[in-house]
């Protein structure tokens, strides 16, 4: 045989080697179920959480959500002016 055949033929039989067994081994009847695999085959719904209720203050490090317990209020400066920021007021 050709020896710049061989390192060819070499990788092919490594590459298509498990492919070809692995096409046989699928091709075995399967078993009957047993209850355990019935019931890890078993679904359910998936269930939505509900997000609690609350608002969303915006301050000068970002929007966040505050607890329910607490709300905004606006913001003013040392002179009284507006910033454009909520304060959150808990209590």
């Amino acid at each position: 045989m050709n020896h710049r055949i061989l390192p060819y033929l070499l990788v092919f039989a490594l590459v298509l080697g498990p492919i070809a067994l692995s096409a046989s081994a699928g091709a075995q009847p399967t078993e009957q179920p047993t209850l355990l695999s019935a019931a890890k085959k078993k679904h359910h719904p998936v269930r939505q959480r509900s997000v609690p209720a609350g608002q969303i203050a915006c301050t000068p490090l970002g929007c966040q959500r505050i607890s329910p317990s607490c709300h905004p209020e606006p913001d003013f400066d040392f002179f009284g002016n507006p910033t454009g920021y909520d304060r959150v007021v808990c209590g």
